[in-house]
């Protein structure tokens, strides 16, 4: 099986399963991250690792409450870019894991229509809010909204979410 694990932080909450899957040898598992968190050792147990550098801002002034959705638009950009890249080299995953916050999965549908997504909502809160929160935006809610409309699939919310309404 192919598999695509995208997390900025990789492997972050797909540590064992990730490893788990990679020492299967009828899988193939590939990961994108943020080259600003990578580490040593990242790529062992047999995962392929594509890192990312975040684009710059283009525009001379983004609006505070916009500017991390802004990232997210940006971050999406170039897992799509490196995703463009794997399925010319004949990478099609049949499951992409993803973890959402970020906006790394807003072009993922685009780029591999035909496969499987399975989102890990780790901070998302569908539950109904304050006046405060209303007027001060999770940016980090937006983009994992944008994200699930653009994959249109099931997501997994971590227990600490569903725990706490966080």
């Amino acid at each position: 099986m192919k598999i695509l694990f995208v997390h900025a932080n990789f492997p972050g909450q797909y540590r064992y399963l990730a490893v788990r899957l990679a020492q299967d040898p009828t899988n193939t598992v590939v990961a994108i991250m943020d080259e600003r968190n990578d580490v040593a050792g990242r790529e062992q147990f047999g995962i392929q690792v594509h890192k990312y550098k975040l684009a710059k801002v283009v525009a001379k002034a983004i609006h505070p409450y916009v500017a991390e959705f802004d990232d997210g638009v940006r971050r999406g950009q170039q897992v799509a870019r490196i995703c463009v890249g794997l399925r010319q080299k004949g990478f099609i995953p049949e499951v992409i894991c993803v973890h959402p916050g970020w906006g790394s999965a807003l072009y993922l549908k685009d780029v591999y229509p035909e496969s499987r997504v399975l989102t890990y909502c780790e901070s998302y809160n569908p539950a109904p809010r304050s006046l405060i929160s209303i007027l001060t935006p999770s940016i980090r809610e937006a983009s994992t909204l944008c994200c699930m409309a653009a994959l249109g699939t099931p997501s997994i919310f971590s227990a600490w979410t569903v725990a706490t309404g966080a």
